[in-house]
Formats: structure tokens, C-alpha cells, sequence
């Protein structure tokens, strides 16, 4: 996904939603379509139905870019309990990186946990 890009609503975008298990690149769910809410949660959906559900003693991990729909369809779907979830967002300038920020959304950790591929270093 480019994340530079600024108009997505074009006919004929699609946009790669995808959940890749860190320590085996196992892809654990994926959805196509609109950069929506409604993809979002499709894909989120498909994720849960595939695995055995998360509980406080054995809580699941997210970790995306900053697109806010991750955190309101796992908002919906899951007990806050039983996950955590932690943000990367990137600051472009004129096409390089500049700056990389981390957060918890959900929970609390390792700062340089959360990370979207294994190129990003703390």
C-alpha cells in the first residue's frame, strides 16, 4: 500500500488488507477492496473466525500503521482485555521518511514491539 497516496476514492482503487503472523509470515486473513470501515471489518472478521479466540489469559497481539480503522473494528469485535494493540505511523517528506512514531492503543508493552515489517528498527 502506498501510503503517500491522497485520493483513493478513484474508480478502480483496491487496497490489500492483510494479518501476517510475525514469527512463521503464516498469512492469517486478508481482504480486498475500498480503503472503508466495511473492508476493514470484513478483513478483521475473518481474522477472528479463523483462530481460537483471545482471553485475558491468553491475549492476541495487533500491530498496524495508523489507519484508525484498525482500532475502531477491533473496538467492535473484541473485549479490550483480551487484546492489545499498538500503532506505527510514518512522516513522510517529500517521498523519504522522517520520522516514525509508536504508540499502545490498546494495552501496553515494549515500545519497539510494534512494528509492520522487519525493516523498521527502534
Amino acid at each position: 500500500m502506498d501510503e503517500g497516496a491522497t485520493d483513493t476514492d478513484f474508480e478502480g482503487d483496491a487496497w490489500i488488507y492483510v494479518e501476517i503472523k510475525r514469527d512463521t509470515k503464516f498469512i492469517v486473513g486478508f481482504a480486498v477492496g475500498k480503503r472503508t470501515q466495511d473492508t476493514c471489518n470484513r478483513f478483521l472478521m475473518r481474522i477472528m473466525d479463523g483462530m481460537e479466540l483471545p482471553t485475558l489469559s491468553n491475549p492476541i497481539e495487533f500491530y498496524s500503521d495508523g489507519n484508525d480503522q484498525y482500532r475502531e473494528g477491533l473496538e467492535k469485535i473484541y473485549d479490550s482485555t483480551c487484546y492489545r494493540y499498538g500503532q506505527l505511523s510514518k512522516t513522510k517528506s517529500a517521498g523519504r521518511l522522517t520520522k516514525i512514531n509508536r504508540q499502545w492503543v490498546v494495552g501496553e508493552g515494549n515500545l519497539c514491539d510494534i512494528r509492520t515489517s522487519q525493516i523498521e528498527i527502534c
